[in-house]
């Protein structure tokens, strides 16, 4: 019997050491749900966090879009403005040909028209200004006459007279 006390005495301290292994291994295993309980809060809150960010972004998207789509519509009215750009040009280019051909014949008429007239006038003035010239002399010429016919009139008088 004492053989069977012995064996389980053994046992029992085989099972105290099992229990203390067991206590440790526990132990350890609350120490590990503890860190993992605040591994989970932190995650918890840094999920928090990342949503807080995820919303800020998508509300920041969200402006973003409503920016493009403004781009986009102003960018569609630019296209519209260069394309009636484009067609003023056109007709402004159309005006400048029109505009030279009028500035030739306008030219041309000038220089086979109002050129040679002018000319004429100029030569005419010319004439008018030798004539006036020549008539400057006419008043002392004509008092010259009339003093000459004054004396001829006095000398008829006079040889009608004797």
């Amino acid at each position: 019997m004492e053989e069977t006390l012995q064996q389980i005495l053994f046992e029992l301290k085989e099972l105290k050491k099992s229990q203390a292994v067991v206590e440790e291994t526990t132990t350890q295993n609350r120490h590990d749900i503890v860190g993992l309980r605040t591994a989970h809060t932190d995650a918890e809150r840094n999920q928090a966090v990342l949503e807080q960010g995820m919303t800020r972004i998508n509300e920041r998207l969200g402006g973003m879009q409503t920016d493009m789509a403004d781009m986009r519509t102003d960018m569609a009215d630019m296209r519209t403005d260069m394309a009636d750009m484009r067609t003023d040009i056109t007709d402004m280019q159309t005006d400048i040909t029109d505009i030279r051909t009028d500035l030739t014949k306008f030219a041309l008429t000038q220089e086979n028209d109002v050129l040679p007239r002018i000319q004429l006038l100029y030569e005419g003035q010319s004439e008018l200004a030798a004539g006036l010239k020549k008539l400057k002399d006419v008043p002392a010429q004509i008092e010259d006459i009339q003093n000459t016919v004054s004396v001829l009139k006095y000398a008829v008088k006079a040889h009608t007279h004797d």
